[in-house]
């Protein structure tokens, strides 16, 4: 079957989903809304990936696992996060074939035969879950086998549940560290709550509004870096550090989606290390595309015997 090779001026299209802080809202979302995406393959040129040999005046080819991102534009409701949005957004291509390669990689080609229609993973809050529409309106077509197609399906789902995973574990570690500088909810009856069984007598009182004023100093010192256009309330700031301490994690961490310290700096990331690990595992030849170390040849047969040789009796004179 035909299966369309992409170039680096097909567009991709997407609905992803993220949390806003919408202005001049005191506070981010408590929920994800839509933002409309759109970008040509090429991106910007920072995580793209091409075959330069292969370029025509119809574009270069697109390698598989190329990547969009960053700086991807998103549309929709006015945020504050939507910069930081947009500066780690990402679109990666998966499906390729390997009939047809390109400066020794998988040429990237549609998963839908026929159709002219990629399906990319793109980036969004908390995680992943829309997939973003590539259009590839061309006549280069390129095969692709039952191994192909699940090399890049296991290569998309691989990189889903990591980045499911990272972020479901950073998101954790965020909420610890927001709520130990700054409890979303610290007043005095609250702070009392809290240490009823641990303070006697009247002293609890004196404890807990030393306690919630500490929390209300140290929610006024952080949002003091805010210019006064966009200063939250104090209500806002617990959910404000979150996501800042979650924009900062996740770019230390790493993962298979977005701009990180990996490829921004060349640093290494647990979560690019891991990413890097799972699919050099799938493009390994002495893995078949099932995923499963294949048989060891059987060992060659023994060379032939030679026949005996007949020569003089014994005793015997020439």
């Amino acid at each position: 079957m035909p299966f369309a090779v992409l170039k680096d001026f097909h567009p991709m299209v997407g609905l992803d989903l993220h949390i806003p802080w919408p202005l001049p809202s005191p506070a981010p979302s408590p929920a994800p809304v839509n933002y409309f995406c759109f970008h040509v393959l090429a991106g910007w040129g920072g995580t793209y990936q091409r075959a330069i040999t292969h370029s025509t005046s119809w574009g270069a080819m697109v390698q598989k696992g190329s990547d969009i991102g960053p700086g991807i534009p998103h549309i929709g409701v006015p945020s504050y996060l939507l910069p930081l949005d947009i500066l780690f957004s990402a679109s990666k291509s998966y499906w390729g074939t390997t009939d047809y390669k390109a400066e020794g990689k998988p040429a990237a080609v549609c998963v839908i035969p026929w159709a002219h229609i990629n399906i990319n993973l793109n980036c969004g809050t908390p995680f992943p879950k829309r997939p973003g529409i590539v259009i590839a309106f061309n006549t280069h077509y390129g095969g692709m086998t039952w191994g192909d197609f699940f090399h890049g399906l296991f290569s998309f789902a691989i990189d889903w549940a990591l980045q499911y995973l990272i972020s479901k574990g950073l998101g954790k570690f965020n909420d610890w560290f927001a709520n130990k500088f700054l409890n979303p909810a610290l007043t005095k009856a609250a702070a009392k709550s809290l240490l009823r069984g641990t303070v006697k007598g009247n002293v609890i009182n004196q404890v807990a509004r030393e306690m919630a004023a500490a929390n209300r100093a140290r929610a006024d010192a952080f949002l003091k870096i805010f210019p006064r256009f966009m200063r939250p309330s104090q209500e806002a700031a617990n959910p404000i550090l979150n996501n800042a301490v979650g924009t900062l994690s996740g770019f230390l961490f790493g993962g298979p989606l977005g701009m990180d310290a990996n490829g921004a700096f060349g640093w290494w990331t647990p979560g690019g290390a891991a990413t890097n690990g799972t699919q050099d595992y799938l493009n390994n030849n002495v893995v078949d595309e099932f995923g499963q170390r294949p048989k060891k040849p059987d060992p060659p047969p023994p060379p032939p015997r030679r026949p005996p040789t007949i020569g003089p009796a014994p005793g015997c004179a020439p």
